[in-house]
């Protein structure tokens, strides 16, 4: 979906972020702060 300009508007941009976030909050949610804390190198930025 564009727009005359050929933009895509941002609802198009948001349409199902509600969903994708929910998701995400039920994948994250059984997690202990210790899995939460994991870093994969201790080199990498935080």
């Amino acid at each position: 979906m564009h727009s005359a300009e050929g933009k895509t508007p941002l609802t198009a941009v948001y349409q199902g972020w509600d969903g994708y976030q929910l998701s995400l909050v039920r994948a994250i949610t059984p997690r202990i702060s210790e899995e939460l804390a994991f870093r994969l190198a201790p080199d990498l930025p935080d």
